[in-house]
């Protein structure tokens, strides 16, 4: 299913691959500044040299403007290349469809098409544009903080080798129970788009034999469903935050508490305390991205009908 959706990226595809290299430039110079930002605390701010702090400043300025110029590449170019890969694949799967036998045609509803060809495509525009964005820079994003945490600090940083496992278990658990409840969402908006369909076609037959209330009925009946699937999965996908702010603040005590027992001791710096708490909040930052990636945008997890 990948493999026939990316060949409707066609002419997009230099955007789709510019805009991971440009996030890849973005992510390594955040990730970089809390070093510098230690470096600077610790050398320059507290013995008072100023000439160091200055230099470590503009450097930080410049890498700062660079990083924003390479967030916003990149979000034009993710763009350009989601409504691109739209515009072809809405293209592609039309003409498709003026290929299918009277059997085919009877065997997917109209209502079922329309969703393909509008609700569903929109939803795959969304996720390929966070796929070429956010899934690229949280995974880059964890890999370098951690890479730098150890650089600053390996003792210390290992609190990342249980924090960011417990995480992940959690994330994963939530994952593989609300993905088939997001599933049944799509599949219950083509019982909604079917119902209004119907209504729309056949008004004249619903005004003449009074069947407004009984066509009300199923409208709400099918709204209920779509609201009782949704709001479970939403209910199941909330539990992101809990578990997320429960491991982000314990990992956080773990390294003020640890920390300042080591600046007392004369073992470590303050800036160095920073830049662990800098590369802590990216650490398990990017996670919850990958969770919200994974958990709202999956095109190859059976939003087209077989068939389609």
């Amino acid at each position: 299913m990948i493999k026939r959706l990316g060949h409707s990226v066609r002419e997009f595809k230099k955007y789709a691959i510019i805009s991971p290299i440009l996030v890849g430039i973005e992510t390594f110079i955040e990730t970089f500044i809390p070093f510098l930002m230690a470096s600077m605390i610790d050398k320059g701010i507290i013995p008072g040299n100023l000439g160091y702090v200055e230099k470590l400043g503009g450097l930080m300025l410049i890498g700062a403007i660079i990083s924003l110029a390479s967030g916003a590449g990149a979000s034009w170019f993710s763009s350009s290349a989601s409504a691109g890969f739209a515009k072809n694949l809405r293209h592609d799967l039309y003409y498709h469809i003026q290929d299918f036998s009277f059997e085919d045609y009877d065997h997917f509803s109209t209502s079922s098409i329309v969703v393909r060809l509008t609700t569903d495509i929109m939803n795959i525009q969304q996720a390929f544009q966070m796929l070429i964005r956010a899934a690229a820079r949280a995974p880059l994003m964890l890999i370098f903080s951690i890479v730098m945490a150890f650089t600053v600090d390996a003792q210390m940083a290992m609190v990342f080798v249980v924090s960011v496992p417990l995480m992940a278990i959690g994330l994963t658990v939530i994952i593989s129970v609300g993905r088939p409840l997001f599933k049944k969402v799509y599949q219950r908006y083509d019982g909604l788009n079917r119902v209004v369909r119907e209504n729309l076609r056949g008004i004249r037959v619903v005004k003449t034999y009074n069947r407004a209330t009984t066509e009300d009925k199923k409208e709400d009946q099918a709204s209920s469903r779509i609201y009782e699937v949704f709001s479970k999965a939403e209910r199941i996908l909330q539990l992101n935050s809990p578990i997320m702010q429960f491991v982000m603040y314990g990992t956080l005590l773990f390294l003020a508490w640890f920390g300042a027992k080591h600046i007392v001791g004369h073992t470590m710096l303050p800036g160095q305390l920073v830049s662990l708490l800098a590369y802590a909040m990216s650490v398990l930052q990017s996670l919850n991205i990958l969770s919200n990636v994974f958990n709202h945008n999956h095109p190859w997890n059976g939003w087209f009908a077989p068939g389609l």
